[in-house]
């Protein structure tokens, strides 16, 4: 058509005066001499084939990269669809470009701080565990679904998440567990309660002897 340019550069417009579509990663300049200054396309990693210019995040980068992603999918999120968005962790066997790298977050609500999500991703430096979910003090476990050594009765309603199982040590096993579902305490012979804190019947002085409790 007469009056029209032929673009290059990833350029189009009348008079090739702007981006194509996708390539904002750098704003938009007339070649100058043998530098064509071409419009860089956008780095969505495979998650988005729409993007805009920000002069702030081009200048911010030291000139590197201005554009920034929109709608982005597979539940990613970030500038460059670079991160998966919360509740979501990126699966340490997968690049952030697959679309299958950003998985569900599984914490137990029962055993998970309030309004917490798990860890996004693996990184050494800063100690986090890709899927790792913030648990209550007394809970553990990659998705907090279990009590603490000698605690009991995973509860959503509980602050701390378990209770503590309070095993009498004069009448409980040396090194034993209490049974995380019922708090129930693994006794010595002779000796009874839920706490392991008394004789049975026909027994008594709790601690005086190696068994826990002496016949009468």
């Amino acid at each position: 058509v007469h009056g029209r340019c032929i673009c290059h550069h990833n350029t189009e417009g009348l008079s090739c005066e702007r981006c194509k579509d996708f390539y904002n990663d750098a704003p938009w300049r007339p070649a100058e001499g043998t530098q064509d200054n071409a419009c860089k396309r956008c780095n969505c990693n495979s998650h988005s084939s729409r993007c805009h210019f920000d002069m702030a995040l081009y200048q911010a980068s030291g000139g590197v990269s201005g554009g920034v992603c929109e709608d982005c999918q597979d539940n990613t999120t970030g500038q460059h669809c670079d991160k998966c968005k919360p509740s979501f962790y990126q699966d340490p066997l997968k690049v952030i470009s697959d679309p299958g790298a950003c998985l569900p977050c599984s914490c137990d609500p029962a055993g998970t701080l309030p309004e917490a999500v798990c860890e996004s991703r693996t990184d050494a430096a800063l100690g986090t565990v890709a899927g790792r979910c913030p648990c209550k003090e007394n809970v553990e476990g990659a998705r907090c679904d279990r009590c603490r050594a000698n605690y009991y009765g995973l509860s959503r309603s509980d602050p701390l998440g378990c209770r503590p199982c309070n095993c009498d040590p004069l009448g409980s096993l040396p090194f034993s567990i209490c049974d995380p579902a019922t708090g129930e305490c693994l006794c010595q012979r002779f000796t009874t309660g839920q706490r392991c804190e008394k004789c049975l019947v026909r027994y008594w002085g709790l601690g005086n002897s190696l068994y826990g409790c002496s016949p009468c």
